[in-house]
Protein backbone atom coordinates (compact mmCIF):
# COMPACT_ATOMS: atom_id res chain seq x y z
CA UNK A 1 0.00 0.00 0.00
CA UNK A 2 1.27 3.45 -0.86
CA UNK A 3 -0.06 6.40 1.07
CA UNK A 4 0.55 9.36 3.29
CA UNK A 5 1.50 9.14 6.94
CA UNK A 6 -2.07 10.02 7.88
CA UNK A 7 -3.36 6.96 6.04
CA UNK A 8 -1.25 4.74 8.33
CA UNK A 9 -2.62 6.19 11.57
CA UNK A 10 -3.84 3.32 13.73
CA UNK A 11 -2.47 0.68 11.35
CA UNK A 12 0.65 -1.47 11.28
CA UNK A 13 2.53 -3.02 8.39
CA UNK A 14 5.28 -5.64 8.44
CA UNK A 15 7.62 -3.36 6.50
CA UNK A 16 7.44 0.39 6.00
CA UNK A 17 9.47 2.31 3.43
CA UNK A 18 9.44 5.99 4.34
CA UNK A 19 10.54 8.43 1.68
CA UNK A 20 11.82 11.74 3.01
CA UNK A 21 13.35 12.67 -0.32
CA UNK A 22 12.99 16.38 -0.80
CA UNK A 23 16.56 17.25 -1.55
CA UNK A 24 17.70 20.06 -3.75
CA UNK A 25 20.72 22.30 -3.36
CA UNK A 26 18.49 24.97 -1.85
CA UNK A 27 17.52 22.63 1.00
CA UNK A 28 21.07 22.42 2.26
CA UNK A 29 21.88 26.08 1.76
CA UNK A 30 18.66 27.72 2.96
CA UNK A 31 16.18 27.40 5.81
CA UNK A 32 15.70 23.68 6.39
CA UNK A 33 12.29 23.94 8.05
CA UNK A 34 10.85 25.72 5.04
CA UNK A 35 11.71 22.77 2.81
CA UNK A 36 11.40 19.77 5.12
CA UNK A 37 7.61 19.94 5.23
CA UNK A 38 5.88 17.10 7.11
CA UNK A 39 9.16 15.39 7.94
CA UNK A 40 9.93 18.21 10.38
CA UNK A 41 6.70 17.60 12.33
CA UNK A 42 7.44 15.31 15.31
CA UNK A 43 3.92 13.86 15.61
CA UNK A 44 3.82 12.82 11.96
CA UNK A 45 7.33 11.39 12.10
CA UNK A 46 6.35 9.43 15.22
CA UNK A 47 3.44 7.86 13.34
CA UNK A 48 5.72 6.99 10.42
CA UNK A 49 8.39 5.47 12.71
CA UNK A 50 5.99 3.38 14.78
CA UNK A 51 3.90 1.69 12.06
CA UNK A 52 6.49 -0.95 11.08
CA UNK A 53 6.29 -4.31 12.83
CA UNK A 54 9.61 -5.73 11.59
CA UNK A 55 11.51 -3.29 9.37
CA UNK A 56 11.58 0.45 8.74
CA UNK A 57 13.53 1.67 5.73
CA UNK A 58 14.05 5.41 5.46
CA UNK A 59 15.06 6.96 2.15
CA UNK A 60 16.49 10.44 2.41
CA UNK A 61 19.41 12.78 2.22
CA UNK A 62 21.30 12.86 5.54
CA UNK A 63 22.81 16.23 4.59
CA UNK A 64 19.30 17.70 4.56
CA UNK A 65 17.78 15.65 7.38
CA UNK A 66 20.55 16.46 9.88
CA UNK A 67 19.58 20.13 9.70
CA UNK A 68 16.64 19.18 11.91
CA UNK A 69 17.49 18.22 15.54
CA UNK A 70 14.96 15.36 15.68
CA UNK A 71 16.31 13.80 12.47
CA UNK A 72 19.92 14.39 13.55
CA UNK A 73 19.23 12.34 16.71
CA UNK A 74 17.49 9.61 14.69
CA UNK A 75 20.39 9.44 12.25
CA UNK A 76 22.93 9.25 15.07
CA UNK A 77 20.96 6.36 16.56
CA UNK A 78 20.87 4.49 13.24
CA UNK A 79 24.58 5.10 12.65
CA UNK A 80 25.58 4.04 16.17
CA UNK A 81 23.69 0.77 15.70
CA UNK A 82 25.47 0.15 12.39
CA UNK A 83 22.22 0.31 10.42
CA UNK A 84 23.13 3.11 8.01
CA UNK A 85 23.66 2.41 4.31
CA UNK A 86 24.12 5.25 1.90
CA UNK A 87 26.15 8.22 0.83
CA UNK A 88 28.96 9.81 2.80
CA UNK A 89 27.69 11.39 6.00
CA UNK A 90 27.93 15.05 6.93
CA UNK A 91 30.70 15.80 9.47
CA UNK A 92 28.24 16.52 12.32
CA UNK A 93 27.03 12.91 12.18
CA UNK A 94 30.44 11.27 12.21
CA UNK A 95 31.62 10.30 15.69
CA UNK A 96 35.32 10.59 16.42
Amino acid sequence: KIGTVEELQGQERKIIILSTVRSTDICVNDEAEKYLGFIAQPKRVNVAFTRAQYLLIILGNPHVLCLDAMWRDALKHVISNDNYIGCDLPPELIED
